[in-house]
């Protein structure tokens, strides 16, 4: 089981120049590879549907596409952005296919992910080899000044995501893998709590 501890990074706060401008490369690497993955659906020759795999390897044997890659300070990150980029078209497919079947349930027609314009970022996704983790803190990585997060959970930080959010302000988000818990079983004894308005519970 997964559970998230978010912690929220403001402008005010140190680490938020770090997150900004990586959010920024992400961006940029997204941007890119959005461009490629348009032209190739928009196309009329070549009207085909390039996977994560293939878009990993066009990335990494054209040089002028390479430097978009190599922005992005760990190959991992640049992987991940990629991967999320795909799942962002995969969706799209899927909506297209329900929209042939289900079309009442439709306000419009599903149009293909859009370019990030503008002060708009892009998720960071940071796998374990990218952070150190020292008791309840989490130490991270030179490109982000090494800085310190204390987290309250416990279980294995399998990943941590650094989401934009409006205003720019990041959401930090820790993902934890914990043990599942244990329902216990029915013994036929019920409790519950009702919220009032004139009576706070009863």
């Amino acid at each position: 089981m997964n559970i998230t501890e978010i912690h929220i990074i403001k402008d005010n706060n140190k680490l938020w120049e770090y997150v900004d401008k990586l959010c920024f490369q992400t961006k940029c690497l997204r941007n890119k590879a959005n461009f490629i993955l348009r032209e190739n659906f928009f196309s009329k020759k070549n009207h085909k549907y390039i996977s994560y795999c293939e878009l990993d390897k066009i990335f990494k044997r054209h040089e002028d596409l390479e430097k978009f890659y190599r922005n992005v300070p760990r190959a991992t990150i640049a992987q991940q952005c990629l991967r999320m980029l795909d799942k962002e078209w995969k969706s799209f497919f899927e909506s297209c296919k329900a929209r042939k079947k289900f079309q009442e349930k439709f306000n419009g027609i599903p149009k293909p992910p859009k370019y990030k314009k503008g002060n708009i970022t892009y998720t960071a996704v940071l796998l374990p080899q990218e952070f150190k983790v020292n008791k309840k803190n989490v130490i991270l990585p030179e490109y982000l000044g090494h800085h310190r997060i204390h987290f309250h959970n416990s279980g294995r930080l399998k990943q941590i995501r650094i989401v934009p959010c409006s205003n720019k302000v990041y959401k930090i988000e820790l993902i934890f893998e914990v043990e599942d818990i244990m329902l216990k079983q029915k013994q036929d004894r019920y409790l519950s709590i009702d919220l009032g308005v004139d009576n706070f519970a009863a």
